[in-house]
């Protein structure tokens, strides 16, 4: 074979691996800044739509949002960061330590709010929720749905359409679902069962409209309020500490046979 058809050969597999990984990184930018602007846009059309004593408060809120926004673009990952990272939705009432397992959990924070947090309030149909910008991964909590979804529910939904839009593939990469121990310990059984039915509710909104099965990961906070918890952890070496301490089930349909609440007493 003549050298020439090599040396061409070679230049043309360089160049196709070379348009597959701009193509790739421009997809991503394109699909990035329409999430951007998309949220941007329901951010104006909520503070134009806000009573004029709101509006100021509305803008300082989108003002933030935008900050985080560009620090996080800021990043290693770059433009491309609000599609390239993973998403996650939190669910939960309010109160149950999210935060507190959030800014401990080692994720960075490109960006520290003004709250004095990694968190930021959201816009437009994520007002009534805080976004965690990291470099790991983009984290919505639905706090502030867990009781109010039905005065935000429309644009809410827009927002997961959104998402559908834009990252088809994988609009959410899973729900994470937070209970406090104390809770379950200090609530009767009719308490448990509103309480599962509400966060139940919740995923259901998310899953049903995304038409996709999303893993769930059930994340007990305030374990430290168990009496021994803090002993246990504090003869544990660093490394030990950093072991998950948990397990997963098979995925739906998979599991036929198998107890969860028996595999969770056994683990």
């Amino acid at each position: 074979m003549p050298i020439w058809i090599a040396i061409v050969a070679t230049i043309v597999i360089i160049a196709v691996l070379v348009f597959v990984v701009v193509w790739g990184v421009l997809k991503a930018r394109r699909a990035a800044a329409k999430i951007e602007q998309a949220l941007a846009k329901q951010g104006a059309a909520q503070a134009a739509g806000a009573r004029p004593d709101l509006q100021a408060d509305i803008n300082a809120m989108s003002s933030e949002f935008n900050k985080a926004v560009g620090a996080l673009k800021g990043s290693k990952l770059g433009k491309e960061a609000l599609f390239a990272l993973p998403w996650y939705v939190i669910i939960g009432p309010p109160g149950v330590g999210k935060s507190t397992a959030l800014r401990n959990s080692g994720l960075q924070f490109p960006y520290l709010s003004e709250r004095g947090g990694g968190a930021v309030k959201g816009i437009g149909g994520t007002r009534n929720c805080d976004w965690w910008m990291t470099n790991q991964a983009v984290i919505v909590d639905t706090a502030g749905r867990y009781t109010t979804e039905d005065t935000d529910r429309d644009e809410w939904l827009a927002f997961l359409d959104l998402l559908k839009d834009t990252r088809p593939k994988r609009p959410i990469n899973g729900i994470l679902l937070a209970v406090a121990v104390s809770d379950l310990a200090l609530a009767n059984a009719e308490e448990i069962n509103m309480m599962s039915t509400k966060i139940r509710a919740r995923i259901d909104e998310v899953t049903k409209h995304l038409e996709m099965s999303v893993p769930v990961y059930v994340l007990f906070t305030k374990c430290d309020l168990l009496p021994g918890f803090v002993e246990m952890y504090s003869e544990m070496g660093k490394n030990e500490r950093k072991d998950i301490w948990g397990f997963t089930l098979p995925v739906t349909g998979a599991h036929v046979g198998i107890d969860p609440m028996g595999t969770f007493c056994d683990q």
